[in-house]
């Protein structure tokens, strides 16, 4: 558009029912939404004159990818749309005249100068058309030759990527999850596209008969046709050379060149039973992956000391003692990790040692994923801290672009702080995986003989372990799940810490001193962050939101769950006093109960 005008183009177009958003009643109702979100800050975004008033403030947000709020960014063209529309005068209709303005906006969106990073999207690997999944297969191929070892005189970028990870990676501390970012990040800097994600985390994976089970058919299948030359060819992200040429799972010779997989995972239809049982791990794995982001705390600070655990090879399940669960590591990646560390060992056997697994392409997906419940994370707890100078070596700059391998000055690699930034600001984000993660799935209560009750997560609910398992009918009370439930939550102008227990002893009372996590009746604590003043102008939702944590299995061990009450202790985090119960009961969405569920 060279000659927009508010008329005929900014309010239809952009903020009244917005272009790029279809179908136009989902445009029209994001559009009430902005609105809305934009007055508290004086700006009506449907008002002619309130949008020339801020249209500079309106322009630097919407390149920022900040307008209005939160997680909706303004496309491109949008942008440049309102930029021109300004620098024209803010016409509002085609007979007014153009009146160019002296000092033009810097279009930080569009400058390939201006050090911003154009966004792009990492997509689930089902949702990939053919031509996206052949072209990245063709990367792989072409670019890091991964069918080969040697290239010409020199080895492969497929053997030096797969090496980069073997010498270099960290685990069980606090640089594993920004490390392996930036060995997303450097790789595809390689090969020039993103790594689409392997959802491992779908909420039916476990089932052998769904299509989100097993590994994807991209890694299974023998060729592919070659974008660019039309011809068949060997299919890269299954025939991959292993480390140095020689699978991990080479007993006898010659050996086997290209990585392997465990059989079953190869031909479900070959071992229906074996795969059955295998991809019934992942109910485990979905529930670590849960807990995991259930906590608030992200991690024991890089600079206290060794890492937590050393596990060079997995065997699933792998055992919590594996993982030196003391009071300081009940964190987000020390748990999560425990997840990781079992969909590796999954896949094996390449994949099921940390020396061989980054020669198998089904890695680079699979961290593609955990990247995106990193991101999860990031996004739920913005406030965490972490060690931030801490340098993530050998990659080099803000975006882990090149290889510093060697270099003595720490101050030239990538740190942990440049990784932990939102994704957006990094160049990239997640597509909407093509089945639903575990946990995130609203369901009617089809269980309880109840009105149908719409849940923010997987299970169907009854508030009693009574009405649960009489709801049951022939189904095993194995089924059902504990889980804690916050009703109403909504921001305050403190800061608070909720440490919750379960017991089915009347004469239980919980500390209100120095929390021991590893106590029996300990499930794990809530935080609710001060979000300041103004917290009723706009900010944050009025009606309130469910959160929730579900209770570890093992807690539940020798309590008769007919018995079981929820108890809590909340403190004020600025005075650092505990908050009677009379006092924190008024509050929003303070008050925890226990309910009990079954998966649907």
């Amino acid at each position: 558009m060279s000659e927009p005008t508010w008329d005929d183009d900014i309010l239809p177009k952009i903020f009244t029912t917005p272009f790029w958003i279809s179908p136009p009643e989902a445009a029209q109702k994001k559009a009430q939404w902005w609105l809305k979100a934009m007055i508290p800050f004086l700006i009506t975004l449907t008002d002619y004159n309130s949008v020339c008033e801020w249209a500079d403030t309106i322009y630097y947000h919407m390149a920022s990818g900040n307008m209005p709020l939160g997680d909706d960014p303004f496309p491109d063209d949008a942008c440049e749309m309102f930029r021109v529309w300004v620098n024209q005068g803010m016409r509002q209709r085609t007979t007014d005249p153009i009146a160019s303005r002296v000092i033009p906006l810097p279009n930080t969106r569009l400058d390939p100068d201006a050090g911003i990073p154009k966004t792009t999207v990492r997509k689930d690997i089902l949702s990939l058309t053919e031509d996206e999944l052949n072209h990245y297969r063709m990367q792989v191929d072409d670019i890091l030759k991964a069918g080969q070892v040697i290239d010409g005189n020199d080895i492969t970028l497929w053997q030096k990527i797969g090496y980069l990870h073997c010498n270099w990676c960290l685990h069980y501390q606090e640089g594993f999850l920004p490390w392996h970012r930036a060995n997303l990040l450097y790789v595809e800097n390689l090969i020039g596209c993103r790594i689409p994600y392997w959802n491992w985390y779908a909420a039916e994976s476990s089932d052998p008969n769904s299509p989100s089970s097993g590994i994807p058919q991209a890694f299974l299948d023998e060729t592919y046709i070659h974008p660019k030359t039309g011809e068949s060819r060997p299919n890269p992200l299954k025939y991959a050379c292993s480390k140095d040429g020689v699978s991990k799972s080479t007993n006898l010779q010659p050996s086997i060149q290209y990585i392997q997989r465990f059989p079953c995972l190869n031909d479900p239809q070959k071992y229906p039973g074996e795969y059955a049982k295998w991809v019934a791990y992942f109910t485990t794995f979905h529930e670590q992956t849960s807990k995991a982001l259930g906590t608030s705390r992200f991690s024991v600070p890089q600079g206290n000391g060794y890492p937590w655990a050393n596990i060079p090879g997995f065997d699933i399940p792998m055992d919590d003692s594996e993982y030196n669960r003391d009071p300081t590591a009940l964190t987000f990646d020390n748990l999560f990790e425990q997840a990781h560390d079992n969909y590796h060992g999954f896949i094996g056997p390449d994949m099921s040692d940390n020396s061989y697994t980054a020669f198998d392409p089904v890695f680079y997906s699979l961290h593609a994923n955990v990247d995106r419940v990193f991101e999860m994370f990031l996004k739920a707890n913005p406030t965490s801290q972490f060690s931030s100078n801490v340098p993530l070596e050998p990659f080099k700059g803000p975006l882990a672009t090149t290889l510093a391998e060697g270099n003595p000055l720490k101050s030239v690699y990538t740190t942990l702080g440049d990784m932990v930034k939102p994704s957006k600001s990094l160049g990239y984000t997640f597509g909407e995986p093509v089945y639903q993660d575990y946990g995130a799935t609203p369901l009617a209560s089809k269980h309880m003989g109840a009105k149908a009750s719409l849940q923010p997560d997987l299970y169907v609910t009854a508030n009693t372990w009574v009405a649960a398992t009489s709801a049951l009918a022939d189904k095993n009370n194995d089924q059902l799940k504990a889980i804690i439930e916050f009703d109403g939550v909504r921001c305050t102008n403190a800061s608070y810490t909720i440490d919750v227990f379960i017991s089915d002893s009347e004469g239980f009372a919980p500390p209100e001193g120095q929390v021991d996590t590893s106590q029996k009746e300990y499930v794990g604590r809530m935080t609710r962050i001060n979000m300041g003043e103004g917290t009723d102008k706009g900010r944050c939702v009025k009606k309130g939101v469910k959160r929730m944590m579900f209770v570890d299995p093992a807690k539940l061990e020798g309590f008769q769950r007919e018995n079981i009450k929820v108890y809590q202790v909340v403190r004020d985090m600025d005075q650092g006093t505990v908050v009677p119960k009379e006092v924190y009961e008024k509050l929003p969405g303070f008050v925890a109960k226990i309910v009990w569920g079954i998966p649907s």
